[in-house]
């Protein structure tokens, strides 16, 4: 009875022993996501003006947007999240703030080599047909005023702001807000990214997205004082939100 009091004592030992160095095996780091608001190359600041392309004004008062599925890639991949809501407002009252950026942190990352992000603009199929009496409050998705009843749909993102053209006669000033939402309007992004992520140590990633380039372009842009607000599924929508997608890049 003592030699087998003993065994199984020095079983459970060895079991012990075995689950500590496997934990160990397991090494972790950091990583932080820096997401950049840019109106070209200068750093996007609230209630600033910006050129309209050469011809009228712009300021911005209200960015956000849910990211979504953020994954790292490679031989091995690591899921850092499924939803997050990006509320660029709070990062972007001073021009630091702005160069700085909103930053993401992650933590527990599988130490390893990636060699691309993918993330998402919006909210998955497979959650957007559940509205925030679905989640805690405490989610990104329980909070109602992301919701938009009348869609039956999250609204995946809005910019807002204010386009004033003192030269015009018909259109001094306007409001816009373009909020999109539905299926229809996600989009993802599939960025090539080598790194190296080291146990004990943080990696970051620089999301830079350009919300110039989101209203067009020199030749092409959008006409705020005929089109200042879409909220439904059609082409301006689509439109804009590919335009949002290759705003993006990822340094």
């Amino acid at each position: 009875m003592k030699s087998n009091l003993i065994i199984l004592f020095s079983l459970a030992i060895f079991l012990f022993a075995c689950e500590d160095h496997n934990h160990n095996d397991t090494a972790t780091g950091t990583v932080n996501l820096v997401i950049k608001a840019k109106y070209g190359a200068e750093p996007l600041v609230l209630d600033q003006k910006y050129a309209y392309f050469g011809k009228d004004t712009l300021v911005f008062t209200n960015l956000e947007f849910f990211l979504s599925n953020i994954t790292l890639k490679g031989s091995h991949t690591h899921s850092l999240s499924t939803i997050q809501f990006i509320d660029l407002d709070s990062k972007l009252k001073t021009k630091t703030e702005s160069e700085l950026g909103y930053i993401l942190q992650f933590s527990d990352v599988d130490a390893t080599n990636y060699t691309a992000v993918n993330f998402s603009i919006g909210v998955p199929s497979s959650l957007n047909v559940k509205s925030p009496i679905d989640f805690k409050v405490t989610d990104p998705l329980g909070e109602p005023s992301r919701y938009w009843d009348g869609w039956k749909s999250y609204i995946f993102s809005k910019v807002e702001g204010k386009y004033s053209d003192p030269n015009s006669t018909s259109c001094k000033e306007k409001g816009f807000a373009y909020h999109s939402g539905f299926d229809s309007a996600f989009r993802t992004i599939d960025a090539p990214k080598p790194m190296v992520v080291e146990a004990g140590k943080t990696t970051t990633i620089n999301i830079e997205i350009d919300f110039k380039s989101i209203f067009g372009n020199s030749a092409s842009s959008v006409d705020i004082c005929k089109d200042p607000v879409f909220h439904e599924a059609n082409a301006f929508m689509d439109a804009f939100m590919t335009r949002f997608q290759s705003a993006i890049t990822v340094k």
